[in-house]
C-alpha cells in the first residue's frame, strides 16, 4: 500500500474524514456536519452527538 504504483481507494473512515474536512472548508457548522454524518453513515453514527466527537476531533487538528 506504499509503493509508488499502488492506487488507493479510501476505506469508510478515510470516506468519513474526507466529507468531515470538505464540511469543514465549506463552513459548515460542526454541528451540521454530525447531523449529516448521521445521515451518510447511520451504521456508524446513532445519533448527531456521537458523530460530533469526531468531527470535533477533526476540527481541533485542522482548523485554524
Amino acid at each position: 500500500k506504499r509503493g509508488a504504483h499502488y492506487m488507493p481507494t479510501l476505506n469508510d473512515d478515510g470516506l468519513i474524514d474526507y466529507q468531515i474536512l470538505d464540511m469543514i472548508k465549506r463552513g459548515i457548522l460542526l454541528e451540521d456536519i454530525a447531523r449529516q454524518l448521521c445521515q451518510s453513515f447511520p451504521e456508524r453514527y446513532s445519533d448527531w452527538q456521537q458523530a460530533l466527537a469526531h468531527v470535533g476531533d477533526l476540527s481541533l487538528k485542522y482548523s485554524k
